[in-house]
């Protein structure tokens, strides 16, 4: 697979990490804020792991990823000491990792030529 197919996704889930990590410091270390850091470390896991351009790996990350995306959605309204634009900043992130997750993969893999 090549490389610069992951590389547009594996930067938003690097990011989606950092909105996570950055919530229990907002938060002032509440619950909610530190239920996000085992997440932080699942999109940094990912970010790393898509560098690596590996095709099965954009298909779990694409339904983990899009998992997280549907968490993020119902977490935006909820009443919580997090801030509702960390968790609008991961919902985007996500949006844009899955979406180009999907462009990513929708094309063909590279095909060995003969020779």
């Amino acid at each position: 697979m090549n490389r610069e197919n992951f590389r547009f996704p594996a930067a938003f889930a690097f990011l989606a990490g950092v909105f996570a990590l950055i919530a229990p410091v907002i938060s002032g270390f509440s619950a909610d804020g530190l239920a996000l850091l085992p997440q932080a470390a699942l999109y940094l896991i990912f970010g790393y792991l898509l560098i690596l351009g590996r095709r099965i790996l954009g298909w779990l990350g694409f339904f983990v990823l899009f998992a997280a995306l549907i968490w993020a959605l119902t977490w935006i309204w909820a009443p919580s000491p997090v801030p509702s634009w960390v968790f609008l900043g991961v919902f985007g992130c996500n949006a844009l990792a899955v979406l180009g997750l999907f462009v990513g993969l929708w094309r063909a893999p590279p095909v060995a030529e003969e020779v």
